[in-house]
């Protein structure tokens, strides 16, 4: 059975409060911010173990129970790392369907799962050229730089997608003993899995400025059509396996600070 947690990075008081998914990625933007707010990071512990039903809308709905604890009302700021942006993104989608407030919601470097089913067949056909060279870029790289641990995780992913359509339960036994392959495994089917809905408000997209070249023919990286009120698109410093590192973590914060001061300061934090 998993559980969610979600605990103080920065606190400020008076400012806003920035919800980000998930704490470990957020830590030095945290550390790094000027900006009068207050920083919480949510966290999963057990997802490995968890029902093989578990979703992206599931999550969310657990995460929320977090905020509000923390929150009580909006205008809710939510921030999400690569997995962490989509359930960012269904956070903000439960919330404004309740009826709240949401003040921006910020992806950094996520794609939408359902970028490659939006294009047409001669653009498909182009992107998918361009995402195995950058992949076997990417693995060269990391193999000639003794990076085994991204190989690994990139080897994970792929892995992942094939054994989508066998049964799942079976191969968690072969790897019980290993509970990041089990999670990786776990996030990218539920990753594929899920069905973005629409979004009312407008949308942040900050996105890795070494970002895989698939995405040159949508900036938005398929958002632009489910984020109904607009996309606002950043490019931060370094990869997208580095962008929160604390290497890029001032210029990270720098450029998030604009619309993070934008916010109404919360008025209900406990």
């Amino acid at each position: 059975m998993f559980a969610t947690r979600m605990r103080p990075l920065r606190v400020c008081a008076g400012g806003a409060v920035v919800c980000c998914l998930y704490e470990g990625n957020f830590q030095h933007v945290a550390a790094a911010s000027s900006v009068a707010a207050s920083f919480y990071g949510l966290n999963i512990d057990g997802l490995e173990a968890a029902d093989t039903d578990l979703s992206v809308e599931a999550l969310a709905r657990h995460h929320l129970r977090d905020l509000r604890a923390v929150q009580q009302q909006g205008p809710y700021c939510l921030f999400g790392y690569s997995f962490g942006g989509l359930v960012a993104y269904e956070m903000a989608l439960q919330l404004t369907e309740s009826g709240a407030s949401v003040g921006l919601l910020g992806l950094f470097d996520t794609p939408h799962p359902g970028f490659h089913a939006m294009l047409s067949p001669q653009e498909l056909q182009v992107a998918l050229r361009v995402y195995r060279a950058d992949r076997a870029r990417k693995y060269w790289t990391n193999l000639c730089t003794g990076r085994i641990d991204r190989l690994t995780r990139d080897a994970l992913g792929y892995v992942g997608k094939k054994l989508r359509p066998l049964t799942w339960r079976a191969f968690r036994v072969a790897i019980r003993e290993n509970p990041e392959a089990s999670r990786l495994l776990r996030t990218d089917a539920m990753w594929h899995a899920y069905r973005p809905r629409p979004f009312v408000g407008r949308m942040l997209l900050i996105r890795a400025q070494g970002r895989d070249a698939e995405f040159a023919g949508d900036p938005t990286m398929g958002w632009r059509k489910s984020a109904l009120g607009g996309v606002d698109l950043l490019f931060a410093p370094g990869s997208h396996e580095v962008m929160m590192e604390a290497a890029h973590s001032s210029q990270l914060a720098g450029l998030l600070a604009p619309s993070i001061r934008a916010l109404a300061p919360s008025r209900h934090v406990s």
